[in-house]
């Protein structure tokens, strides 16, 4: 489950959850980005590994990202990475028509507006070859004008001309399936105008046409029972009303309409003819109207025969009148004022190069609308989030509230994250530097199964799609027991320290060094504080001395009286005395030394240095 605050792909933070469905869960998110709210469809981690049900998350995102449409979800983005499998479609502030339809009834007006925008939507989906095949007020969602917009793509299917067979392990929801739907028949178009049907039923009638006590039992009525008659529901039924009704829920597919425009033509001049005059109540004429095709006669309420109405005189007072007059002055004024700065032209600025966030404002600042493309690119130029391209051009004028397109950097093309495992850690640098990639977290463990000091795990995944400087953690594998610093330690010493560590000696190599003395240990490899496996071999370098040189030194003793004289050297294998003794003044000492790389030779009389060489 993503938590609250957290944050997706570096990008999409999840603000907090607002909804849920068996497979997905959604949230709302902040894309910082782009500087604006999201929906985020997350698989649950449970359905991870079901390639059945990943399928199925997949079609959803590949279907509704074909349909741009303003009573549409749109998507905007599609991602799997280690944050999950996750959809980023628009975020829209408002309810679902179910939640609406429970809260109130609604006027014939108000479902025959959402009806028009419904099927328009069904429509474009149909145009595009994907049917929706689970449409249903659950699926529908109002914005705050309580405009419509079709979410859920999940059993959508994409169909070329021919027409696909669905089992019933797929159908829609029971109280909104069409009957072929019911019977695990043929999918068609006709099938969403069926749903369609139903909605636009329930939001009349303020119920679904058919239940049951079981899903079997209802998904039977689709097939069997006849259409039940909007005036069992409401106290008037406009004038081909039912007849639209009965049409969109025929049986048979081919009863139904051709298309879901025609279905929402028929329902735009039903409301015109509404709006214009009222409506009477339908009679049995207009069914048979509407399935011939012909254009519905809208007539006006009629009177009771009872006598002619009486006329009322009706007097107005000159405060009425004065009251009259101004409001239509306001009204004019308040028209006008409206008309003349809707004509009013505006500059439209320049915002290529500039932050997503910084070119909001600008154009957001001369009362122009923005429509946001995102597209990679591979131009270093254009980081992520910088607008490449607007339409129109800056410096042209344009009325207020004119659409700027806009096309935004998402960064590099993404591209296939290298398989990292067994490699070491410098290879995997430089694997990562060679395909445009950078080392991120490295996490050590132990796993005596693996290859010790080698990668077993990486994220992203190798394969996995990730723009160009993606960092690509790792971990490694380390053993359970630490390298002993043997460094200046004899051999002897050395053993006895790996026994205790539980290791072995492995190669020894000895190697000239004249800054090193003799038999000591120069190196370690793996070096001290590595972690290895329990027994792993520890090679070790040791010093072989320098090359042997010898050179006479001589020194005369100061002075007159008898001294105590030293002679002292310091050479790669460490400082020593080669002489001592009592020695009178004017007496010459001469010696020869053996010394390995360089020696410091110094020369003492009663404890002070008299006298120094370097050899």
């Amino acid at each position: 489950m993503a938590e609250n605050n957290k944050i997706l792909s570096g990008r999409y933070e999840i603000l907090k959850p607002i909804g849920s469905g068996g497979m997905a869960q959604v949230f709302l998110a902040h894309d910082k980005l782009l500087d604006r709210n999201v929906a985020v469809k997350l698989l649950r981690q449970q359905f991870a590994a079901e390639p059945e049900l990943i399928e199925q998350f997949e079609r959803e995102a590949k279907s509704a990202a074909r349909l741009v449409h303003a009573n549409i979800i749109n998507i905007y983005d599609v991602v799997d990475d280690d944050s999950g499998q996750y959809i980023v479609m628009e975020y829209v502030e408002g309810e679902t028509l179910k939640e609406y339809l429970q809260k109130q009834k609604i006027s014939v007006e108000e479902a025959l507006a959402i009806g028009i925008q419904l099927a328009d939507a069904l429509e474009h989906a149909h145009s595009h070859h994907i049917i929706h095949c689970d449409i249903k007020p659950h699926n529908i969602l109002l914005d705050k004008n309580k405009n419509p917009k079709i979410a859920d793509f999940g059993i959508a299917k994409i169909v070329s001309s021919q027409t696909m067979v669905y089992s019933k392990a797929v159908m829609g929801s029971v109280h909104y399936i069409s009957p072929e739907q019911a019977e695990g028949g043929e999918i068609t178009a006709c099938s969403d105008i069926y749903s369609l049907g139903i909605v636009l039923f329930e939001m009349l009638a303020g119920q679904v046409p058919y239940n049951g006590k079981t899903a079997a039992s209802v998904a039977m009525m689709h097939t069997e029972r006849p259409i039940p008659r909007l005036q069992d529901f409401m106290e008037q039924v406009p004038e081909g009303l039912q007849a639209i009704i009965d049409k969109a829920l025929a049986k048979q597919p081919a009863d139904r309409y051709a298309d879901a425009g025609a279905m929402g033509r028929e329902l735009s001049t039903l409301k015109a003819k509404i709006s214009e005059g009222g409506y009477a109540v339908a009679d049995s004429a207009d069914k048979a109207a509407i399935e011939e095709g012909a254009t519905i006669i809208m007539r006006p309420p009629e009177r009771k025969a009872e006598g002619k109405p009486v006329k009322k005189k009706r007097s107005l007072s000159f405060t009425k009148i004065i009251v009259f007059i101004t409001a239509v002055i306001v009204a004019v004024c308040v028209g006008a004022r409206y008309y003349f700065d809707s004509q009013a032209v505006h500059v439209v600025p320049r915002v290529a190069g500039l932050k997503i966030a910084d070119a909001r404002k600008k154009i957001n600042d001369q009362l122009f609308e923005i429509k946001i493309e995102e597209r990679y690119t591979n131009d270093d130029k254009f980081p992520m989030g910088v607008v490449m391209e607007q339409n129109p051009a800056p410096g042209e004028e344009h009325s207020k509230g004119t659409t700027i397109s806009l096309v935004v950097s998402r960064g590099a093309e993404p591209r296939p994250v290298p398989d990292l495992f067994g490699m070491s850690l410098v290879k995997v640098e430089q694997q990562l530097q060679n395909e445009g990639f950078k080392l991120g977290k490295v996490t050590m463990t132990f796993d005596k199964t693996k290859k010790m000091g080698a990668v077993i795990s990486q994220s992203p995944k190798e394969g996995t799609a990730a723009p160009k400087g993606t960092a690509v953690d790792i971990v490694m594998n380390q053993g359970n027991k630490l390298v002993p610093n043997l460094v200046g330690k004899k051999l002897e010493e050395a053993k006895k320290m790996l026994t205790a560590a539980e290791l072995r000696l492995g190669k020894v190599s000895r190697v000239m060094d004249e800054t090193v003395p003799k038999d000591i240990i120069m190196s370690v490899n793996p070096e001290p504080g590595a972690r290895v496996a329990e027994r792993e071999s520890i090679d070790i370098v040791i010093s072989d001395g320098g090359q042997q040189k010898s050179e006479f030194i001589e020194f005369i003793v100061p002075g007159s009286k008898r001294v105590k004289a030293e002679v002292i050297i310091t050479d790669a294998n460490g400082k020593r005395t080669l002489f001592s003794g009592r020695q009178r003044g004017g007496e010459r000492l001469r010696r020869k030394i053996e010394f390995e790389g360089t020696a410091k030779v110094q020369f003492i009389v009663d404890g002070k240095v008299v006298q120094e060489m370097e050899l």
